[in-house]
């Protein structure tokens, strides 16, 4: 192979024009210049300036072509290298000419190993929010609630200050304690065969005022040593006998059993449900709840017979009948709530439990701007949809069993303490790992922007 001979001045001229890194084993290929000539003689001292500028100017031409190739590897390299180093320079040949240096194999993989896109099983894709997209500073105006939360106008006008009775008789009211006495008179007549037995609505109250103070007194101790003279609390004495205590719970009742049977075809909570329903009323009469609703299930312990007893092992009492509630969750003030006694004959076939409580417990604030909350056992897909109509939004807390979320999300162990955030459409999905083998998922349709605090374990706030 034929290759050019330079004379001193004009390799000590390239080598002070060319960078380093790109003379760094240069070679000139005779095949690759179509100018060459023969090199002129030393004598020549007038050509030989000439020539430089020549070279000079096909050095710079040649180095804006190879700008983004490599310089071949020299022939000492093992034929490993060069292969490595051919492919490097096929990938960088199709990027456009720049000065910055092209990304390395490993970093690109390092990218590509946190995707920015998740997919749960029935489809639904996630997004992780990177916190580039701008807050949102104002809510939705279907999120905004139209009603003035706190005590009603009904409620202040029967509340006279001094009297406590009076607030009791908002929620227990005259209807509840009339109804009781009629039952109970009915029920201690027919079992005593006679029509001289008689209780008043004074004895009812109370009767309710004991059970208060027994259950924040005395709770657990039997009736003898509460009516003990030596042992007892003198408060129980002072109200009732004792005799007349336990008579009162005998024949106590909340229904007619002559008309039991035929209430039953169509309630099977008939032996309470007319006291139940008329609370129930009552608290939506006196009370407005704020825009944060809680709906979950509470366990009335019992060992009663009964059709719709419940056995929960995760309760403290076990045995019980099981009621869905909806709270307030700023003064944890209860709005609606019904038992759960079973399959339901009114509920549509092609609805599901958690979705018909929901809608059942929220039906008198719908379209209000209430926010619910509710733990995993409801699914948030036709219930979001559903409410979202009324003008509702709903939350879930520890979201971890539906197939909406990616299942690399449910079993990920981040980084203690740290959150991820993803967003579909109008709900966000918040990870928070709370601990080294578990974490927290929230899903919302509320909140748009979660922010994370720097202080402490790192809570996201909502």
């Amino acid at each position: 192979m034929w290759r050019k001979k330079l004379t001193e001045k004009q390799i000590n001229e390239l080598l002070t024009s060319t960078p380093l890194f790109e003379s760094e084993g240069e070679e000139f290929d005779c095949d690759s210049d179509e100018d060459w000539k023969l090199p002129l003689t030393e004598d020549s001292s007038d050509g030989s300036d000439q020539d430089s500028t020549v070279n000079e100017e096909e050095t710079r031409e040649t180095d804006n072509i190879l700008c983004n190739t490599q310089e071949p590897q020299s022939k000492r390299s093992s034929d490993r290298d060069s292969a490595v180093n051919d492919e490097d320079t096929r990938e960088t040949d199709n990027l456009p000419c720049s000065n910055q240096k092209p990304l390395s194999k490993r970093k690109r993989i390092e990218e590509t190993s946190s995707p920015l896109v998740y997919h749960g099983k029935d489809g639904t894709v996630w997004t992780l929010d990177t916190g580039e997209e701008a807050l949102v500073g104002r809510r939705n105006t279907h999120n905004v609630m139209k009603d003035t939360p706190g005590p009603t106008s009904f409620a202040k006008r029967n509340i006279t200050e001094g009297n406590n009775i009076s607030a009791l008789n908002l929620f227990i009211d005259s209807y509840i304690i009339d109804h009781i006495v009629k039952c109970t008179e009915t029920e201690a007549r027919l079992k005593l065969n006679t029509q001289d037995w008689k209780t008043s609505k004074e004895e009812i109250y109370q009767l309710i005022g004991i059970m208060y103070a027994r259950g924040l007194l005395a709770k657990g101790q039997p009736v003898d040593q509460i009516w003990s003279k030596k042992w007892g609390i003198k408060y129980f004495s002072d109200t009732m006998s004792r005799n007349r205590y336990k008579e009162l719970l005998r024949f106590i009742r909340f229904d007619i059993r002559s008309t039991r049977s035929e209430r039953l075809t169509s309630d099977k909570f008939a032996l309470f449900s007319t006291v139940w329903n008329r609370f129930i009323e009552n608290c939506k009469a006196n009370y407005m709840p704020n825009a944060n609703i809680t709906i979950d299930e509470q366990l009335f312990p019992t060992k009663g017979r009964c059709p719709f007893t419940q056995y929960m092992a995760n309760k403290p009492d076990k045995f019980g009948v099981k009621f869905w509630l909806a709270v307030d969750s700023s003064s944890k003030y209860l709005v609606n709530g019904f038992p759960y006694l079973g399959k339901d004959a009114h509920r549509p076939s092609n609805q599901s439990l958690s979705e018909f409580v929901v809608l059942q417990l929220m039906d008198p604030f719908l379209g209000k701007g209430r926010n619910v909350t509710t733990d995993n056992f409801f699914h948030l897909g036709q219930i979001s949809r559903t409410t979202r109509e009324k003008e509702n939004k709903y939350n879930r807390h520890n979201e971890s069993h539906t197939e909406r979320n990616p299942p690399e999300i449910k079993t990920c162990k981040a980084p203690l303490h740290s959150t991820k955030i993803l967003k579909n459409n109008n709900m966000t999905l918040t990870v928070y790992q709370g601990k080294t083998n578990k974490n927290v998922l929230l899903l919302s349709t509320v909140h748009k922007n979660v922010s994370v605090s720097e202080e402490g374990k790192k809570f996201p706030i909502l």
